[in-house]
């Protein structure tokens, strides 16, 4: 399995392939819907739909960076983020590898600590805010790898 440098303008921070994966199914469908055909919302729960198949390794295009860079990307993927860790939060200590395996992005051995998408989505908050990230060739940090 590989990592993805995620990023907001040049800052972020690595993060393993299946983790990042497993977060952008969940937030794709955490996006708020839109009845127009090729919407905003629609260009980016597809772009993490596609990006969530489990096929990327190493470089998963999660197309946060772009996502952000307008106040109405910014607002469809923090609402989504919220909505996500509104859910998140409720949700059991670990989630089952069998449910898992039912998304369609990857294939779970293991059931997945809840903790740690928490932790993610918190992160891709601050990411976005400017509070967090360094760039590529920093890899003291890696995210959801304690």
């Amino acid at each position: 399995m590989g990592t993805t440098f995620v990023s907001v303008k040049e800052k972020g921070f690595w993060l393993k392939d299946g983790i990042l994966e497993l977060w952008l199914r969940f937030g794709a469908l955490h996006i708020e819907d839109s009845s127009v055909d090729g919407s905003e919302e629609h260009k980016i729960r597809d772009q993490w739909l596609i990006a969530s198949r489990g096929c990327f390794n190493g470089c998963v295009p999660d197309g946060i960076d772009e996502a952000v860079s307008t106040d109405i990307g910014r607002k469809i993927v923090t609402d989504a983020i919220y909505s996500l860790l509104a859910e998140l939060k409720k949700a059991p200590d670990k989630l089952d590898r069998n449910v898992l395996n039912l998304m369609g992005c990857g294939e779970w051995i293991a059931d997945f600590e809840t903790y740690r998408l928490i932790e993610l989505s918190e992160a891709i908050l601050d990411l976005i805010d400017g509070k967090v990230g360094s760039g590529p060739e920093d890899t003291s940090f890696m995210l959801g790898c304690r």
